[in-house]
């Protein structure tokens, strides 16, 4: 009675039918800990497992699970760690803790020392393995598997999928003992993300069934390769359609230039999401409507990160760097979303267009610094070394440039040399050209700039 109560969210009607219980024995224990885990009562839920005078792996796994739902990995490490005996549920359920908290080479080490790895922690580290870049080490899981199920096979699909890898894909793909609408998806998915309109088309027409998801990848494949009228068409066929399937049709008529007809079919939505609303936001300021972007923001009900962020991207490019900045500001005084890392992106470019510096210091410092749930990307040091350098601070820039802990992208080596042409400094432009050969001997923009500097 205490875990039927527990399973449908009756804690508080769970908890008085335990403390009526007389003699209560280890079975009891172990449902009230198990229906406090199940609810996310962390702080009840290690009372209850302290209390519990006698402790199974049942009991360990209960307090380990609780944790590891919660997204607590280090509670959940430290019960795994004290555990006296474990079972392939304890290590399953750290191995997925990890997983969920990005941990992917603790979960990687986890799996290594797992005594006897089975099915659910083998497809775990397929699915790791794939997230991180390692088809090989995903191939090697799963060809060492003595038993596999569609899930099995499905991750091993989307692996070789998702990496582009179409031959092997449809090799395994045709192995396949069964295939279900997960495995066909799959494969149209990669298929219509890689422009390949003919082979997506094929599979979707020889699919048995056809999941919402398989029709809005073919739509969205149709719409990114400019097919319009053939989206349109192919949207009408639609058994039934979502916001994603709206927003891809409306999406593909706005950023083509078909303003109008993408503003009635947005009108026509019947839901619109903060995708949809950022959509309309982007395709305005692509063709630089910025009156219509700052209509558009304010009919949004609710102004997500995605929204703001959007809106101070749409003026900054476009060379109104006070208006970002006037945005950010009043999404600071909001409070109803946090700034995130594109948000930056943004205050960095209008920074640059404004020419200010001390702004655009004083707000890269605050993503280093001040906003530890914010991680500084190789975007951002783009757009400090951009400013540094078109204001003539070429040393500076080029100390960012050499200390940044990224690869420097092209975007940077670009602005960098620009600059040191501009300001006429021959000695580091060739310098810096010169390392963008080595890095990438490939890009003919590098040597462009070289000659170029060469001929001053």
């Amino acid at each position: 009675m205490i875990a039927a109560c527990g399973h449908h969210g009756r804690v508080a009607l769970a908890r008085l039918l335990f403390d009526a219980t007389p003699g209560k024995n280890i079975a009891s224990w172990n449902a009230m800990l198990t229906a406090y885990s199940q609810n996310g009562h962390i702080p009840d839920t290690r009372r209850i497992f302290d209390s519990v005078p006698y402790k199974s792996t049942v009991t360990w796994n209960a307090m380990l699970t609780a944790y590891a739902n919660a997204g607590h990995v280090a509670g959940a490490g430290a019960v795994f760690v004290a555990m006296p005996d474990r079972d392939h549920v304890s290590w399953n359920t750290m191995i997925q803790a990890s997983v969920m908290a990005g941990e992917f080479e603790l979960a990687k080490e986890l799996f290594a020392a797992m005594p006897e790895k089975d099915l659910i922690a083998q497809t775990t580290m397929i699915v790791v393995c794939s997230q991180i870049g390692d088809l090989g080490q995903a191939k090697r899981v799963f060809d060492a598997m003595e038993r596999r199920d569609i899930v099995a096979w499905n991750a091993m699909l989307q692996s070789f999928a998702s990496a582009g890898d179409f031959d092997r894909a449809m090799e395994l793909f045709d192995r396949m003992p069964e295939r279900d609408v997960v495995s066909w998806t799959a494969m149209l998915v990669a298929y219509a993300e890689k422009g390949l309109l003919d082979h997506a088309r094929a599979l979707f027409d020889s699919m048995p069934h056809r999941s919402l998801v398989a029709w809005n990848a073919l739509l969205a494949a149709y719409s990114r390769s400019g097919h319009l009228e053939e989206a349109e068409r192919f949207f009408h066929q639609m058994p039934s359609c979502n916001v994603i399937s709206w927003t891809t049709l409306f999406q593909a008529y706005a950023l083509n230039g078909y303003l109008e007809i993408a503003a009635l079919i947005f009108d026509s939505m019947p839901e619109r999401n903060a995708v949809s609303w950022s959509v309309l936001i982007q395709a305005y300021a692509r063709h630089s409507r910025l009156d219509l972007i700052e209509r558009a923001f304010w009919r949004l009900e609710d102004q997500t990160v995605v929204a703001w962020s959007s809106i101070i991207q749409a003026f900054a490019q476009k060379g109104h760097g006070q208006q970002a900045l006037n945005f950010f500001r009043l999404m600071e005084l909001d409070g109803g979303a946090s700034p995130d890392e594109i948000t930056f992106v943004g205050i960095l470019t209008a920074c640059g267009h404004l020419g200010d510096l001390k702004e655009a210091l004083r707000q890269f410092y605050s993503v280093t610094t001040d906003r530890k749930n914010l991680a500084i990307t190789a975007e951002h040091y783009g757009c400090l070394i951009d400013i540094l350098a078109r204001l003539g601070h070429l040393g500076a820039a080029e100390d960012l440039f050499e200390s940044m802990p990224f690869v420097p992208d092209r975007a940077a080596r670009i602005s960098l040399i620009s600059a040191c042409k501009l300001h006429k400094d021959s000695r580091r432009a060739v310098k810096t050209t010169e390392r963008a050969i080595k890095q990438d001997p490939g890009h003919a923009s590098s040597y462009v700039l070289l000659s170029n500097t060469y001929t001053q």
